[in-house]
C-alpha cells in the first residue's frame, strides 16, 4: 500500500515538472540589458509581441505593457529640459 501511494505521488510530481525552453535565453541575448525593464524593451526592439516577451522572462503581461508605455527616465529629462529652454 505504501508503494503505491509513493508511486502515485512521484507520478503526479512528474506530471506536473515543466519543460525547458526548446531555446533557452542567456543573459547575453538580452543586448547586455540586466534589469527586467531593459530586457523587455530590448525584446520589443527585437520585434516581440508583449505576449511573446511576457512568456519569455516569465513575467505578466501588464507588466511588460507597463514598461512600454512608460517613457524612459532619461527622455523624461531631455524633454523637461527642452521646454526650459524654450
Amino acid at each position: 500500500m505504501a508503494k503505491q501511494q509513493a508511486a502515485a505521488q512521484t507520478s503526479k510530481v512528474e506530471s506536473t515538472n515543466v519543460a525547458a525552453p526548446a531555446n533557452p535565453v542567456t543573459e547575453a541575448d538580452y543586448g547586455g540589458a540586466t534589469t527586467t525593464s531593459g530586457k523587455i524593451r530590448w525584446l520589443a526592439s527585437q520585434g516581440k509581441t508583449r505576449s511573446e516577451i511576457a512568456k519569455a522572462l516569465n513575467i505578466r503581461y501588464q507588466h511588460v505593457r507597463n514598461v512600454l508605455i512608460q517613457p524612459l527616465k532619461s527622455d523624461q529629462k531631455k524633454v523637461e529640459n527642452k521646454s526650459e529652454t524654450a
